[in-house]
């Protein structure tokens, strides 16, 4: 039965699978919770969750994939654990006939004694937590993982969705470790986010430096400086007329 509101419980902030979504990936989750509720009887399509989301079908693909591989949704858009989650008695039509019949059994059967009634969503939440196996949990010293606001959300979302399909999907671990090689190339210079794209279009499992032509670092260039300022100024001081930068070196050096 479709409804205008669903329970959003406040371990959305704090599950480790949700924080290690990009931001606009968990605006994505909330919107097919959104879509879920009202279309209770609806299978999504995929061209129908494009349209919500206003993204592409490309990106739709990236996000499904990321969605399935952390148990959120099925193959056919199916929001998991949906039922176990929201309660029939969170519908306001239900909420109101047992109200209207309780009213009629009091009418009816008056008695001297007020009993109230367990509230079987009470017992419902209860039993849960009772028969719930215990999942699993992080050790306490892994921290939450947090994409660096330096690298794309697609261009992450791109890689992480490639290392599912050659079957080598990353976890938390290897997220983190994988952001810290990122982070010393970045010092390095290069530019991370094509890094994540050249992993990409190759399928490869790690990151590795963009294939350029070696680059003359700062500190070298500025010893050929050097040197070169040193041999014009032993050619100027040796008096040779022939010497091309001698104009140069009385510019730099005649001024003493």
């Amino acid at each position: 039965m479709a409804n205008q509101w669903f329970r959003l419980y406040s371990e959305f902030a704090f599950d480790p699978k949700v924080q290690m979504l990009s931001e606009s990936d968990q605006r994505r989750l909330i919107m097919l919770f959104c879509l879920r509720c009202s279309n209770a009887d609806v299978t999504l399509q995929d061209k129908h969750v494009t349209f919500q989301l206003r993204i592409s079908n490309e990106e739709w693909a990236i996000t499904k994939a990321v969605f399935i591989e952390n148990g959120f949704i099925d193959s056919e858009n199916n929001v998991l654990n949906w039922d176990k989650r929201q309660y029939v008695s969170d519908s306001s039509a239900e909420r109101v006939a047992r109200h209207r019949e309780k009213a009629r059994n009091a009418n009816v059967t008056p008695c001297n004694v007020t009993v109230t009634p367990p509230d079987t969503e009470q017992i419902q939440i209860q039993n849960q937590k009772q028969s719930k196996p215990k999942s699993k949990e992080l050790p306490e010293k892994s921290g939450q993982f947090v994409l660096p606001d330096w690298i794309r959300n697609e261009s992450w979302d791109g890689f992480v969705a490639m290392r599912k399909s050659i079957k080598k999907p990353l976890t938390l671990h290897a997220m983190e470790l994988m952001i810290s090689s990122l982070d010393k190339m970045r010092a390095d210079g290069e530019d991370v986010n094509a890094v994540l794209e050249q992993s990409i279009m190759n399928s490869w499992q790690g990151v590795f430096p963009l294939k350029t032509p070696q680059r003359t670092s700062f500190s070298d260039q500025k010893a050929q400086k050097e040197a070169d300022s040193r041999a014009r100024l032993d050619a100027w001081a040796r008096g040779d007329p022939a010497s091309p930068k001698s104009t140069y070196i009385e510019g730099e050096f005649g001024r003493a």
